[in-house]
């Protein structure tokens, strides 16, 4: 297979060397072998800020990566001031996508990716995640350090793994319940946002709705103002949630969770209520 033609055209012609009656002849290369060789000529003189299909050539090669647009089963597009995604088409067989520190405002033009499993949009300028409903075999989201107020609607995403939406502006339940549909979620981040309990609603509502995520190993809140309004943090979402490996940055140990499990039946044996069944308000 072609990869990224660095070699001069003699490093062409000689995959296409044969032997006819005892002599060395060159083969027309075919049109694709001409086709990756007329790239190696073309310059990028137009704006490398639009995500043109030259520019992801240029950035193919830079990489390493096949010229042949369908070969490739990675693309890595990040830190180059993008400010729209286009152009992917040929690239339907894409299982990671890299778009990191751009400048893309709307997840758009993503429908020909049917195999995207990873997609990877930290720091860019998103409001929503619009778009994304495409992408139904996406594992990996990231999309950490935007602007983003609400998941919306990621019930098509039901094979999600791994949700990193940390220091968006997400503020309540409502803004993330969406993920119930991801009943394989592993690792969650919605670390340093703003996500909170009005005080007309029980706080506790927030571990029963992370309790539906039953294969959960990694969970950070970190930065949200709900784990001051669900009293012993630590120690309930640990009771509530048995695989838990990391909360909050910190490791769950078999001591946290034989400590967490003593305390549930603490309060149960004190109050005659488990606690998951107390009522609190959402002030803090």
């Amino acid at each position: 297979m072609l990869r990224s033609l660095v070699g001069s055209e003699m490093c062409i012609r000689d995959r296409y060397q044969r032997r006819v009656r005892g002599k060395t002849v060159i083969a027309m290369p075919s049109r694709a072998v001409a086709t990756a060789s007329q790239l190696l000529q073309e310059s990028p003189d137009e704006d490398l800020t639009v995500m043109t299909a030259t520019n992801i050539r240029r950035l193919c090669k830079e990489h390493g990566l096949y010229l042949m647009p369908n070969l490739n089963d990675r693309l890595y597009l990040q830190d180059q001031g993008f400010r729209k995604i286009q152009n992917l088409e040929e690239y339907s067989r894409l299982r990671a996508l890299w778009l990191d520190n751009n400048a893309i405002h709307t997840l758009e033009n993503l429908d020909q990716l049917v195999e995207l499993q990873c997609l990877y949009l930290r720091h860019n300028s998103l409001e929503d995640l619009q778009g994304i409903e495409a992408l139904g075999t996406l594992e990996t989201l990231d999309v950490s350090g935007n602007f983003i107020t609400s998941l919306g609607d990621l019930t098509a995403q039901t094979k999600l793994t791994e949700v990193l939406a940390s220091n968006n502006h997400l503020s309540s339940l409502d803004d993330v319940q969406t993920l119930t549909a991801a009943t394989q979620l592993r690792t969650l981040d919605l670390s340093h946002n703003q996500i909170s309990a009005p005080e007309e609603e029980d706080p506790w509502a927030f571990v029963q709705f992370l309790e539906d995520f039953r294969v959960l190993e990694n969970l950070n809140m970190e930065g949200n103002p709900i784990i001051c309004q669900v009293p012993a943090w630590r120690m309930s979402v640990v009771a509530r949630l048995p695989h838990l490996r990391t909360l909050d940055g910190v490791a769950v140990t078999d001591a946290d969770r034989n400590g967490a499990s003593q305390w549930a039946k603490d309060m149960t044996s004190s109050f005659g209520l488990p606690v998951w069944e107390w009522k609190f308000t959402g002030s803090s």
